[in-house]
């Protein structure tokens, strides 16, 4: 009977840990409303350009960095075929469209943030609810649609320096061009 009992908890306990999704990878489909002018912000859309998608809560300072970071890069890059795409999960956020818009105004953030569930944002991840994670979650997509980097789930140091992902677009960018410019290796991106 004990031994019935661990398999089933074992069982049970390997369902609810997902594996994280290793990088590199063709990118899934994901959308959600934005939480401004409620139109839709599809992932799936946005093939041909490099995306920097970010996983954030609103109350989070490292959260409101990476997206003051993305504002310069967005107004930088944009024109030359970059995308930063924003997805809010935390609680204060859930039904509440003016805390984005606080977060948009405080950061100068001038690309599209949805509202997700944490559920639905962990689970696009590959990060378990189980496990110890933080936030921001990033994703960095190339322009062909294939994930090249995403940060761990404590989160990645190289992921929200400005250097670091500065050279990481400048690479996907050239590499969209026909180049065959190597993007520098993140030490965090899971493999």
């Amino acid at each position: 009977m004990r031994l019935l009992l661990s398999a089933f908890f074992l069982t049970g306990l390997a369902m609810s840990v997902q594996a994280a999704k290793p990088t590199p990878r063709p990118l899934e489909p994901f959308s959600a409303a934005d939480a401004i002018s409620n139109a839709p912000i599809d992932l799936a859309s946005l093939k041909g350009r490099v995306l920097f998608v970010e996983f954030l809560h609103t109350t989070c300072v490292h959260c409101q960095n990476t997206a003051k970071m993305l504002a310069r890069l967005q107004a930088e890059y944009g024109p030359r075929g970059f995308q930063a795409v924003g997805y809010a999960f935390n609680d204060e956020a859930q039904g509440h469209p003016p805390v984005v818009a606080e977060f948009k105004r405080i950061t100068g953030a001038a690309f599209p943030i949805g509202i997700v569930s944490k559920d639905k944002a962990l689970g696009y991840l590959g990060v378990s609810v189980m496990a110890r994670w933080g936030v921001p979650q990033v994703m960095v997509v190339d322009a062909k649609g294939v994930v090249r980097a995403q940060s761990p789930d404590t989160g990645s140091v190289e992921l929200s320096s400005e250097q670091y992902v500065r050279q990481l677009i400048e690479s996907l960018l050239t590499e969209a061009g026909g180049s065959k410019a190597a993007a520098p290796k993140a030490a965090t991106t899971k493999k």
